[in-house]
């Protein structure tokens, strides 16, 4: 049993292998994992593998029963997808116009980059970064596109901007973007934020010109983001790392600098530790070495157990608050309330502690 459920356990490896690896490794691992499992009784986390499984056993020339399930799930996905891409052009576009320069995050900066394939890597939302001094024009723009704020309650947006480095909308139609003004990273000021900027990378979504990650500041981001609880398994981390270290040059120097800098030493160890042993891929021993022999302080060891698993009792609320940390321009406890505050959708702050409370006794009370 793996100690966190973001390291993918046996079975999720093995259809990480038979969606990644090449002729008869890929085959193998493919009949080994149909032979204890059924697509219907897959978790969660593994159903976002079956587009990608799709496409590299058809690559393969399987014919299998499981092939026509697969097919659909991988045209669904396409379809969904390209109707995300559509509406992430659209606000592209439309932040163009006003000046607003965009950097593309996590699944459509994967797929455009490396999948260049709408079918094989599911996504719920669109994810875009914008620098922090265009965030109150950039909401107010998106708000004239009949985009809404997912918190409803609480609607002070400077306070939203201080505390928080993006937040969710909706349109009309149902579709979801994440708007992010801070990196996903520990930033300290303005030239640290700027430097994700200056190795950001320019592309193409239909005719509008966006920027997404250089490779080491992706596979940190695909890494950190991987390496949380979460209720479903977030194993497709492994996925999108192989997919990159497989098509892309890391300057593995600037990984191991976020390690040390960005307090993500232990984060990035677990998970390529498991990506070099687990599925071959290309991560050179000394970089993990390197990783190691980072010094971790004792805050950093609970940043990290706190955010990797769910502590008794409390749940979630102990890595809801490092992820406050890491997000804020503010570190006082008025600031974690205002947090919490847009997190919950709570119209007054003074009403978080309550709220809180509620739902640690739902928590407890919850029948095991």
């Amino acid at each position: 049993m793996n100690r966190y459920v973001f390291i993918p356990n046996d079975q999720q490896t093995l259809l990480l292998r038979a969606a990644l690896w090449k002729e008869e490794a890929a085959l193998s691992a493919w009949r080994e994992w149909k032979e204890n499992n059924v697509l219907e009784s897959v978790d969660r986390g593994s159903l976002r593998l079956l587009p990608l499984l799709y496409r590299n056993l058809e690559s393969l020339g399987v014919s299998d029963p499981f092939m026509e399930q697969l097919k659909e799930v991988y045209q669904h996905t396409r379809d969904k997808n390209n109707m995300l891409f559509h509406a992430c052009a659209d606000v592209l576009r439309s932040f163009q116009k006003a000046g607003i320069p965009t950097v593309l995050l996590k699944g459509p900066a994967m797929v455009l980059r490396y999948y260049d394939d709408p079918g094989v890597r599911p996504m719920a939302d669109f994810d875009v970064l914008i620098p922090e001094d265009s965030a109150a024009a950039a909401i107010n723009h998106l708000e004239k596109l009949a985009w809404r704020l997912s918190c409803q309650k609480a609607q002070s947006i400077p306070d939203l901007i201080s505390v928080r480095s993006g937040f969710s909308f909706t349109d009309p139609s149902g579709l979801n973007l994440d708007l992010h003004w801070r990196a996903p990273f520990r930033t300290e000021n303005e030239k640290e934020e700027a430097e994700f900027w200056n190795y950001s990378q320019v592309l193409l979504l239909e005719d509008v010109s966006t920027r997404v990650f250089c490779a080491a500041d992706q596979l940190t981001h695909i890494c950190a983001h991987g390496a949380r609880w979460h209720p479903l398994p977030p194993i497709r981390w492994a996925a999108d790392a192989y997919v990159l270290l497989r098509n892309d040059h890391v300057d593995w120097e600037r990984v191991q600098q976020h390690g040390a800098r960005r307090r993500l030493a232990l984060q990035l160890n677990e998970t390529l530790s498991y990506l070099r042993e687990q599925l071959h891929a290309p991560v050179p021993v000394a970089v993990l070495e390197r990783l190691t022999s980072i010094p971790v302080s004792r805050s950093e060891k609970r940043e990290y157990f706190a955010g990797a698993q769910l502590v008794p009792i409390l749940g979630f609320l102990p890595g809801t608050y490092y992820e406050y940390l890491r997000e804020s321009r503010s570190n006082h406890s008025w600031g974690f309330l205002k947090y919490l505050q847009f997190d919950w959708d709570v119209r007054h702050a003074w009403q978080v502690p309550g709220h809180a409370v509620k739902r640690v006794v739902r928590r407890v009370s919850k029948p095991k």
